[in-house]
């Protein structure tokens, strides 16, 4: 029985049919019905089936019913509506009317349970359904009042003609174009019929308060609502006006503070109620959305720091003063976040700091007034009227209290008593600092006439003191080495002035002008003199900060002529004469002379200098070895003789090579120092090479360039010598077990004497012995050319290996030196230009028919002829009429031009375009010649033939 009562009152509750007033009739008797039919089961195990179908219909009926609709009585002109509306969550906010109108999403809603239903935060999209019956025919205009004004996005929708119309509604949409000018959103209604109307809400903070109500009943709460807030806010209004008028005679922080938070709160309030959008900002929404939050920050803001100032939280109450400046920050967060977050982020955050500064502020005041301080009551009591009267409104919104309008507007009240005794305690704030301030008056009257005697005790004593002192200054200034004295405005030099002063400037300086004297060598027209005498005249008479803002102008360290013709430096230093008020009366100068001790201090650098040079050339020179040192020691010498032969023919590129030469060698040898000296000399060259058809350079110049090219390598063989002995340039002879050293010259003139005596006994065996003697074998000096391969793989970040084979063949030490350089030039050339990342150099010598030949082979990239040709053209080494008709290998051979480099920038290492014009150079002096071939992708090779002299 109980099923079949179940069921059709499930039904009825899913229909919207007449019956559905007599659903909480069917209601109460089914479970009246359930409970009996319980009772009879509870105790009998096989009827537990029919107890279970009895919960599976029952359940549905209570969870799926709709809420009964609102029917319209005569002489009632206001409706609650939150009991008799039906919900529906959208959390996609996809659903439009003509999805939720449909039956399967209409058994959907759920009835509420609450006057007012909350959403808090979220995202989703809600419907409300309701239905109005006028069974009594009420007349009248009726309307549907949505009475939270903050909602962002509100949608009333009405079936007319068939059709569903909507009406979209919000705080995010303009006042002025409201249909209705009241700060709820109203719908005008058709009571004529019974109507189902829909209302869509959506945004930051979501809540559904509708209510039903007539024209009149809506005016009438409008209008009650407008003299109380009104009153309310004259209140707030006055507070401003009364303390803005006590901040400007009292000048207090505190006043100010109030003030503003007072000013922010009250235009906060308004906008939580709607009048700012309805009287302020009718064209403006987001005042009504991030606007308030922007005002909220502010009154947060200003709140803390009042509260700081009217408790007196200072440095003393550190852990207070932290948690105050915390919640002030707070504020400005919320005051920026306004101004980029959306409203559903800002709402939180003013909330959350709204809660904070309240505990904080309340707790302290508390906290203050049991430690004694007398203005902590009226704070304490202020914010306890407004936390009452909060509860108070709450409690009558609940229903827990009697929905009277008193307890609904105490915390109107509330806040209202809060601001009025916030300013009444700021006044005995403002009385307490009066009668404590009139104590110390009365204390101080009583200690005047003791403390004047002991001042003027005082007074005798600092006399006695100040002449006393005076004689001291006085020995001072005329027993120090310095010049002291002072100027005025008018920039004469006024007493007390030191005694060094005469020996400084020898003459009396009293009353002379200062830029007759310690200025007289600036430049009148420049600048430095211009601001020292500004400075000095802008700065005198007037207050300390203008001459901390000028001083930086007047210079600190200037150069004057004695009258002996010498250079003075002078160090100066300034300090301000003031009085009480801080006004500068003079400036005090102490000049120093400083000449000698620059001039020591230049010594001193220039020896440390020295020294540092020093060491790093003797561990450049100790990288390598004795022998390695003499090879360096012979060519060098050898490429100085051949500078000097260039300096007096005066030609300039056979000067360029010999330097370029030493400077090869140099880096071979780790002489990194010797290197770099030498590339600035070639720099300076280079330079004279390049005008040198504007204007011939002079004899002199050439002639500097040589002798510190010479310095620069002699400078370097005389450590060699502190290092390795005198021998390394070979004019002593040194011996030992395993080998003599013999100087050359020495040797030489040895052999032209055993050559005479072979003449004259004419024998094959001896000449051809005293021939090797006077060479060295080949091979073995060129051992030297795999440190340079090392260092320039190093540098340039490649792996590349040398290999030297062929003949032993003994030349003289001029023509290996000359042959040396050459090859060295072209291993140079292939590691930095044609080889890539890693490949080889193969050296081959071998002796036929009178004639050394030397292969010099790498498998690097090749040597594209015409990328030759197009350089050559462009660093203007040939004309283009001139070699148009270049074939491949002239073309190549073009490489041999001096000048010539396809580098665009100078480096230390090349660029220089003149490695190849030493190869063609010093093989063409021996009386040889050169070939090359090249082809790309596979390398290239140098042909050197040089003839052996018998």
């Amino acid at each position: 029985m109980a099923i079949i009562v179940a069921s059709f009152c499930n039904k009825l509750n899913r229909s919207k049919d007449k019956f559905s007033p007599f659903l909480p009739f069917l209601n109460i008797l089914l479970l009246i019905f359930f409970f009996y039919e319980m009772s009879k089961t509870i105790n009998k195990r096989e009827n537990m089936k029919s107890f279970l179908k009895i919960l599976i219909f029952l359940f549905p009926v209570m969870l799926f019913a709709e809420a009964p609709p609102v029917v319209m009585e005569k002489g009632k002109d206001s409706y609650e509506l939150g009991l008799y509306l039906d919900l529906l969550e959208d959390k996609t906010g996809k659903l439009t009317i003509n999805d939720v109108s449909k039956p399967e999403l209409i058994s959907q809603f759920k009835r509420s349970t609450k006057k007012v239903p909350n959403f808090g935060f979220t995202k989703s999209h809600f419907w409300a359904r309701v239905k109005i019956t006028n069974p009594a025919k009420v007349k009248g205009d009726w309307y549907l009042s949505f009475n939270y004004v903050l909602q962002d996005r509100v949608s009333f929708y009405k079936k007319e003609n068939g059709k569903w119309i909507a009406e979209d509604m919000g705080d995010e949409l303009k006042f002025s174009k409201r249909k209705v000018k009241v700060r709820p959103f109203v719908l005008k209604l058709d009571t004529e019929k019974d109507h189902v109307y829909f209302v869509k809400i959506n945004g930051g903070l979501n809540q559904i308060n509708l209510t039903l109500v007539s024209q009149k009943q809506m005016l009438v709460k409008e209008g009650e609502a407008n003299q109380v807030y009104g009153i309310f806010f004259g209140i707030i209004v006055s507070m401003v006006l009364y303390n803005v008028f006590i901040l400007f005679s009292t000048k207090s922080y505190s006043y100010f503070f109030y003030v503003v938070y007072v000013f922010f709160y009250g235009l906060f309030l308004a906008g939580y109620q709607g009048f700012t959008q309805k009287y302020l900002f009718y064209n403006y929404p987001w005042f009504s959305n991030n606007g308030l939050s922007f005002i909220m920050g502010f009154s947060e803001l200003f709140l803390t720091l009042f509260t700081m100032a009217y408790l007196n939280i200072g440095e003393k109450n550190k852990k207070l003063n932290w948690l105050f400046r915390v919640s002030a920050l707070g504020g400005l967060t919320v005051i920026l976040s306004s101004l980029i977050n959306p409203y559903a982020v800002n709402v939180k955050l003013f909330f959350l700091n709204a809660a904070v500064i309240s505990v904080l502020a309340y707790g302290t005041a508390i906290y203050k007034w049991v430690k004694g301080y007398r203005p902590a009551r009226y704070f304490t009591l202020a914010f306890s009227f407004m936390i009452i009267g909060s509860m108070i409104t709450n409690l009558a919104v609940a229903n827990v209290l009697p929905n009277l309008a008193l307890f609904r507007q105490s915390i109107i009240i509330g806040t209202a008593l809060q601001l009025i005794f916030l300013s009444m305690g700021l006044a005995d704030r403002f009385n307490l600092i009066q009668e404590e301030a009139k104590k110390l008056q009365e204390n101080y009257a009583k200690e005047l006439e003791k403390e004047v005697t002991e001042k003027t005790k005082q007074v005798v004593m600092e006399k006695e003191r100040a002449e006393a002192s005076e004689r001291e200054v006085s020995g001072l200034l005329h027993n120090m080495k310095q010049s002291v004295f002072s100027v005025n405005k008018e920039c004469e030099i006024i007493p007390p002035v030191s005694e060094y002063s005469l020996e400084l400037f020898g003459k009396q300086i009293v009353k002379e002008s200062i830029h007759d004297t310690l200025f007289k060598d600036l430049d009148k027209e420049g600048e430095e003199f211009y601001k020292a005498r500004f400075a000095l005249a802008v700065s005198i008479d007037e207050d300390l900060y203008q001459y901390d803002a000028l001083v930086g102008d007047l210079p600190s360290k200037i150069y004057m002529n004695d009258g002996n013709g010498e250079k003075k430096s002078l160090k100066i230093n300034y300090s301000p004469i003031i009085d009480k008020e801080e006004i500068v009366q003079k400036i005090m100068m102490v000049v120093e002379d400083v000449t000698e001790l620059e001039k020591l201090e230049r010594e001193a650098k220039e020896t440390r200098e020295q020294s540092a040079k020093k060491i790093t050339r003797l561990q450049e020179i100790v990288s390598n070895g004795k022998k390695e040192i003499q090879l360096f020691t012979r060519g060098a010498l050898l490429n100085l003789d051949n500078a000097k032969k260039s300096v007096e023919t005066s030609d300039l590129d056979q000067l360029f090579r010999a330097a370029h030469t030493i400077k090869g060698n140099a880096r071979i040898h780790n002489l990194a120092g010797l290197s770099s000296e030498v590339h600035v000399l070639e720099n300076e060259i280079d330079n004279l090479r390049e005008s040198k058809n504007e204007n011939k350079p002079e004899k002199a110049h050439l002639n500097s360039i040589y002798e510190n090219l010479k310095i620069s390598v002699e400078e370097y063989l005389e450590l060699s010598k502190e290092i390795f002995g005198q021998d390394v340039d070979e004019s002593v002879v040194t011996t030992d077990l395993d080998d003599m050293i013999i100087s050359k010259s020495l040797f030489t003139a040895s052999l032209e004497e055993l050559k005479e005596i072979s003449q004259e006994i004419n024998n094959e065996k001896i000449k051809s012995i005293l021939k090797k003697l006077e060479r060295e074998e080949f091979k073995k000096y060129l051992n030297i050319l795999q440190k340079n391969v090392n260092n320039i793989s190093i540098n340039l970040v490649k792996d590349i290996e040398l290999e030297i084979k062929g003949d032993d063949i003994y030349l003289d030490i001029n023509t290996a030196s000359m042959i040396k350089d050459a090859l060295l030039h072209i291993i140079q050339n292939s590691a930095e230009h044609g080889i890539e990342k890693e490949g080889s150099i193969k050296i081959f010598l071998s002796d036929s028919e009178g004639k050394m030949g030397i292969t010099v082979s790498d498998n690097g990239s090749g040597i594209d002829p015409e990328v030759i040709y197009q350089k050559s053209l462009e660093r203007g080494l040939i004309r283009e009429e001139d070699s148009s008709g270049l074939n491949i290998d002239e073309k190549l051979y073009l490489i041999f031009l001096p000048g010539f480099s396809t580098k665009e920038a100078t480096t230390e290492f090349s660029g220089r375009g003149v490695g190849l014009d030493v190869v063609k150079n010093n093989i063409e002096r021996l009386e040889g010649s050169v070939k090359i071939e090249s082809s790309l992708g596979k390398g290239t090779t140098f042909h050197l033939t040089v003839p052996l002299k018998s």
